[in-house]
């Protein structure tokens, strides 16, 4: 059990270095969508920033019902991230294949 608890800290801390790169880089106008496409003069395509802005509608709306049917019980950091990438995956490939684009 030890094991478990401590790839999961390092997976976490590899997941908060590369928000803060990310969201870093940002600022200096180079971005980075996931996991390491670079796009320096070029926007984010639309279908990624739809498939995560739905992903959010999701995931909120999952904890929001659960909310109203008083399953008012803590989740940890890591069950909403398992959440939002569980919701996040098919819409990305749902809008991916709708854009016609490549999984690039």
């Amino acid at each position: 059990m030890n094991a478990i608890r401590v790839l999961s800290k390092v997976v976490i801390i590899c997941l908060i270095l590369w928000a803060v790169y990310v969201s870093l880089s940002a600022f200096f106008g180079v971005q980075i969508y996931f996991p390491f496409r670079l796009a320096e003069a070029e926007s984010i395509p639309y279908h990624r920033w739809q498939s995560v802005r739905v992903a959010v509608f999701l995931t909120l709306s999952l904890f929001m019902i659960l909310y109203l049917l008083n399953t008012s019980r803590a989740f940890s950091p890591a069950k909403f991230l398992e959440i939002y990438f569980v919701t996040y995956t098919p819409t990305l490939a749902i809008f991916t294949y709708q854009a016609g684009a490549s999984h690039d």
